[in-house]
């Protein structure tokens, strides 16, 4: 857990903006939401007659939650990430006024 507040550099999110780009990426994002999908399908194909059904449905909705909410969390945190990281690059940057203390 001693990564749990990691926060990367500029230039880490930078390298993440690129990755973005990447048409490789879009094609990733698909598997990635398929499996996402998948631990739902393995959810709702739970046999009723099966003597464990209860057990066995709680455990696959444990895993599609999990599943989910961990995608959706580092696609959000990314997003936060490159967002924040835009906004500060586009920033103007107001030099400080060197008169102010003479003329003050």
């Amino acid at each position: 857990m001693q990564n749990a507040s990691y926060r990367p550099s500029d230039s880490e999110i930078a390298q993440l903006m690129s990755i973005l780009q990447m048409p490789g990426y879009a094609i990733l994002q698909k598997i990635m939401v398929g499996q996402v999908d998948q631990f739902q399908v393995d959810l709702l194909n739970v046999d009723p007659c099966d003597k464990e059904y209860d057990s066995k449905v709680r455990t696959h909705h444990l895993l599609a939650l999990s599943g989910g909410m961990f995608y959706q969390r580092v696609t959000d945190t990314v997003a936060t990430y490159v967002r924040e990281f835009s906004d500060k690059r586009d920033q103007k940057q107001v030099l400080p006024d060197m008169t102010e203390e003479t003329f003050g």
